[in-house]
């Protein structure tokens, strides 16, 4: 009657569903980081994942301009996710990002991560 068991298929659909998380949040981290203003890099250095729960605080002495330390540790916790149906949060507690995200920098007159939301929102419907 069935090919397979229905639990193995069950088991497809829920990898499916979990790496599908983990590509889109990684398209949101690259995101931020790509569309983050630099003047010396710690905006962008303290962009945090955090996967069900918190994640970490604002260094102000973190500092990547190129955002490719930000993006491996951001992806290191990305990529640990095992289950399908997780919050995955990514965000930025630095003192001055609400005005960043208001557009205060030539840099990023629309934003960071409203824009990346919206790129994001556009590719996925």
């Amino acid at each position: 009657m069935w090919d397979r068991r229905p639990t193995l298929f069950i088991e497809d659909v829920e990898k499916q569903i979990t790496d599908g998380v983990k590509g889109m949040a990684g398209e949101a981290l690259a995101g931020v980081i790509t569309r983050s203003p630099v003047d010396e890099g710690t905006f962008r250095a303290n962009h945090r994942v955090a996967v069900g729960g918190d994640g970490g605080e604002y260094d102000a002495s973190d500092h990547d301009e190129q955002g490719n330390a930000t993006l491996d540790r951001g992806m290191s916790i990305i990529d640990a996710i095992e289950t399908p149906f997780v919050r995955v949060t990514i965000y930025n507690l630095s003192p001055y990002g609400q005005r960043l995200e208001d557009g205060w920098s030539q840099q990023a007159p629309g934003g960071i991560y409203e824009v990346t939301a919206a790129s994001l929102q556009e590719k996925y419907r």
